[in-house]
């Protein structure tokens, strides 16, 4: 499916279509009131079961659009020094063919140096 990105009309026309009157910097504040509980903490699992209850959320907070959640060639990322280390998740939240909202979720790594990702905290970035 192609996606296309939204002008600020556009984006206040979906959000006419949401039942609701948006731009884009008050949709970023509805995703940052939704995920707070899940930005402002150090997380501890195995599966990364936070990012499929961050999508869970998402859907649940735009519930008329689709939410789709992936990494590019696994994800893993580190610096060039090799100091630091993260997992990218990009993600789009679109109605039809329409994006409203894309970004990026770093999940950065706050374990040991035995398991780097035994816990990690998570930032979002918008596109």
């Amino acid at each position: 499916m192609k996606k296309v990105l939204l002008t600020e009309n556009e984006y206040l026309k979906v959000c006419e279509i949401l039942g609701e009157s948006m731009n884009k910097q008050q949709l970023i504040r509805k995703v940052y009131k939704a995920l707070d509980p899940y930005l402002s903490k150090i997380h501890r699992d195995d599966d990364w079961n936070t990012i499929l209850v961050i999508k869970n959320k998402l859907q649940e907070t735009f519930e008329d659009c689709q939410v789709d959640i992936w990494c590019d060639n696994g994800g893993y990322r580190s610096n060039r020094d090799n100091t630091a280390h993260w997992k990218e998740y990009n993600f789009n939240i679109y109605n039809g063919e329409k994006t409203i909202l894309s970004g990026i979720l770093n999940c950065h790594a706050a374990g040991t140096m035995d398991d780097m990702f035994s816990r990690y905290d998570i930032t979002i970035h918008f596109n």
